[in-house]
């Protein structure tokens, strides 16, 4: 199992659930007195413009913020760098082990991610829950009990308090009485 304490890593039981929205909340209430690295995880994208993996992950770096990619909305929020992961499932251990030799395991970051959960370990994990009665998806499904904190999401909005989340001596931290 790899450790990234400095890592913030957000799931969803469902999508469509804002993970990017409350990243974005997130690096925008904190930074800039924390710099905040960004890092989307995903599964290769497949059809057409698609481009095909030239190994069994990529890491690319976004370079302009704007609102079409979730990783350009990180920059606009206000993120040091933002970072894509696309990595083959058989493969996600290697491709977090990539990710963490490039921003370093001490370096404060904020993940999107259900699956990264079952090869590494961060400093704080939590899962957006719908407040719908929709199935869970497979891959927080197999991480859900590993929560942190479970928080309501739908519509935009979110359950936690953002002032429940702090960063004290480069971790993350949770009040409970705010989150």
């Amino acid at each position: 199992m790899l450790h990234a304490p400095a890592m913030l890593l957000i799931g969803s039981t469902e999508r469509h659930l804002g993970k990017t929205g409350l990243v974005c909340a997130l690096i925008r209430a904190l930074s800039p007195p924390h710099p905040v690295t960004a890092v989307k995880v995903s599964s290769p994208h497949q059809g057409p413009g698609a481009r095909p993996l030239d190994g069994p992950f990529r890491i690319t770096e976004e370079t302009r913020p704007g609102r079409r990619k979730d990783t350009q909305r990180m920059l606009k929020a206000g993120a040091h760098q933002a970072l894509w992961l696309e990595v083959v499932p058989a493969d996600l251990e290697a491709g977090a082990a990539a990710l963490l030799e490039r921003i370093g395991t001490d370096t404060l970051t904020i993940c999107e991610s259900n699956s990264l959960r079952t090869v590494l370990e961060p400093g704080l994990f939590l899962v957006l829950r719908g407040k719908a009665a929709e199935p869970v998806k497979a891959s927080a499904q197999r991480v859900l009990d590993l929560a942190d904190s479970l928080v309501a999401a739908g519509d935009g909005r979110f359950d936690l308090d953002l002032e429940g989340i702090a960063v004290v001596e480069g971790r993350w931290k949770l009040d409970a009485s705010g989150g």
